[in-house]
């Protein structure tokens, strides 16, 4: 201290050091209205954001109540075209039967007209309204422990005398008999049905097989046709709603459209996948992949559990397989 009191005065010094401090002091404050800038800025901005999520909040909000009022709007038109179009269809065909019964030979053929187109139209409007519940998602699954083969053997019989009838051999080939796979019964005879029903349909000759097997994760269900088979321009349109490979008046195969699309989204709904494989004018193979049951998944889907069928079960359905001519047992098409 002594020695710096001691020190000569330095003009120069002096004003150096009065200099940088005003430089620092010019320095903080322009600082601090970059500072007080910068906060401006990012109040408008958040401004900004607060209102753009604001806005976007009640459009997402209107979205919903036009959403809700669509989905309203289409329940009441669903109910109104089951009532309004299948009662009245349901009566037709039940007079149409009775005629059957008493018209002559002569008129019998404008019976089985009325009987066909009315069958038609029905099984039309079925699938409509069950593609409608399901996008709706008014089709609710239930996943259950559920014999794959035992399912396979009670279509195989429901569809024997349909095959036969257009002279076709339908035959199963079950190699895990006691596979059991997690899904809903009424939803996997559906897929089935609609599976081996097309299969039938676009087969002129030879045979239609339903298969049976397993890997470590799937329970997998193969339907395969020697029939048509499909162009490979049209796989990737094939389980579009409404979409045929023939298509308009020149089209060769009657039918919606719709059938594909609902087996599709059943077998999504279950967790499962399903794939084809086919080749024009040699056949086609759809393989349906369904989950394994396991405990685990039973007890979060907390879902009822429909009694496991047994081999004997297994064995009386096969028995009741009809020889060529014979219908199926009637208790069959009610799956027990």
């Amino acid at each position: 201290a002594d020695e710096y009191v001691a020190k000569p005065f330095n003009a120069r010094e002096l004003l150096a050091r009065i200099n940088n401090l005003i430089r620092i002091r010019e320095q903080e404050n322009a600082l601090k209205a970059l500072n007080d800038n910068l906060e401006q800025k990012v109040k408008e901005q958040l401004d900004i954001i607060l209102a753009e999520r604001r806005r976007y909040t009640d459009e997402l909000i209107a979205a919903k109540d036009r959403a809700e009022e669509s989905a309203r709007l289409k329940t009441a038109i669903l109910n109104n075209m089951s009532h309004e179009i299948r009662t009245p269809l349901t009566a037709i065909m039940g007079y149409a039967e009775i005629l059957a019964e008493g018209v002559g030979e002569e008129y019998r053929v404008f019976v089985d007209f009325i009987e066909q187109n009315g069958q038609r139209l029905m099984d039309t409007l079925s699938s409509v309204l069950d593609l409608a519940r399901l996008e709706s998602e008014g089709t609710k699954v239930v996943r259950q422990p559920i014999n794959v083969s035992d399912a396979a053997w009670t279509v195989a019989a429901l569809f024997s005398p349909m095959a036969q009838q257009q002279g076709l051999k339908l035959e199963t080939n079950i190699e895990s008999p006691e596979i059991i796979a997690g899904v809903d019964r009424n939803a996997l005879d559906r897929v089935l049905s609609n599976l081996v029903g097309n299969a039938i349909k676009f087969t002129e000759a030879g045979s239609v097989v339903i298969g049976v097997r397993e890997d470590p994760s799937w329970a997998v269900v193969e339907v395969s046709d020697t029939g048509v088979g499909i162009g490979e321009e049209f796989l990737p349109h094939l389980f579009e709603a409404f979409k045929q490979e023939s298509q308009g008046l020149a089209r060769t195969y009657e039918g919606s459209g719709l059938g594909l699309t609902i087996t599709s989204q059943l077998v999504e709904r279950m967790g499962g996948k399903i794939g084809v494989q086919s080749q024009k004018g040699k056949g086609s193979v759809f393989t349906v992949r369904l989950p394994r049951f396991n405990e685990e998944q039973a007890i979060q889907d907390k879902a009822p559990r429909r009694p496991i069928q047994v081999n004997e079960d297994r064995e009386a359905i096969r028995d009741k397989i009809p020889p060529p001519g014979q219908t199926p047992n009637p208790d069959l098409r009610d799956g027990n």
